[in-house]
C-alpha cells in the first residue's frame, strides 16, 4: 500500500531536519574560527591538568565544571592537524616529566617564554633602548675587566704567600719529627716501653 500525502510530509521534514542538523555540524567542523576556539580549549585544558599534577589539585567543582563543557565540546568533534597535535601534546609531555616537581615546571615554563621571546623580531623601541644603554655597558664591562684582573692579581699573591707559609710549616714538621726521631734512637731501646699485646 501506498503512503499518504500526510506520511510523505512527515518524513520529508524529518529528512529535512536531520539533513539540517548534519550541515550544522559540518559547518561548525569546518569554522576556522570554531577549529581556533576549540584547540584554544584544548590547550587549556592540557595546561590546567599539568598545572594541577605539579602544584596540587584545584577546587573540584571547577574541574568537573570544565570537563563536562569539554565534553560537550568533544561530541561535536574537530579536525585535528599536525600542529595541533604537536600543541596538544606538548602539554602532557611537559606533565609527565615534571608531576610533582614545580621546579622543574617553572624552569620549563621559563624556557619556553625565552624561546618565544627569542622568536619575536625587536621593535624600533628596543633597539633605540640598546643604542642608549650600549656605551654605559661597554664602560661598565671594562671596568669590570680591570677589576678582574685586578683581584686575580692579588689572589695570585694571596695563594704564593699561603704556600710559601705552608712549605714553612711543613719544614719546621718535617725538622720536629727528624729531631724526635734522632733524640728516640740516642736514648735507646731500653728507656721506651711497648706496651703488652691483648689477645683476641
Amino acid at each position: 500500500m501506498g503512503k499518504t500525502a500526510e506520511d510523505l510530509r512527515s518524513d520529508l521534514e524529518q529528512q529535512r531536519e536531520s539533513v539540517g542538523r548534519d550541515l550544522v555540524a559540518i559547518g561548525d567542523r569546518v569554522s576556522p574560527g570554531r577549529m581556533v576556539e576549540r584547540r584554544r580549549l584544548a590547550v587549556r585544558q592540557s595546561f590546567a591538568r599539568a598545572r594541577d599534577a605539579v602544584m596540587g589539585a584545584r577546587d573540584t567543582a571547577t574541574g568537573t565544571t570544565q570537563q563536562a563543557a569539554s565534553s560537550a565540546q568533544s561530541a561535536v568533534g574537530s579536525a585535528a592537524s599536525a600542529v595541533g597535535d604537536a600543541v596538544t601534546s606538548a602539554p602532557q609531555a611537559i606533565q609527565s616529566q615534571t608531576q610533582g616537581n614545580p621546579m622543574a615546571a617553572g624552569l620549563i615554563a621559563f624556557g619556553m617564554g625565552a624561546l618565544a621571546g627569542s622568536l619575536l623580531p625587536t621593535t624600533r623601541r628596543e633597539e633605540q633602548a640598546v643604542a642608549q644603554v650600549q656605551p654605559a655597558l661597554e664602560t661598565a664591562a671594562g671596568e669590570l675587566a680591570g677589576s678582574a684582573q685586578s683581584v686575580a692579581a692579588s689572589a695570585k699573591d694571596h695563594v704564593a704567600e699561603g704556600a710559601e707559609h705552608l712549605k714553612e710549616t711543613v719544614k719546621g714538621a718535617a725538622e720536629s719529627v727528624k729531631a724526635e726521631a734522632q733524640e728516640a734512637t740516642q736514648t735507646g731501646p731500653a728507656q721506651t716501653t711497648t706496651p703488652p699485646l691483648s689477645g683476641p
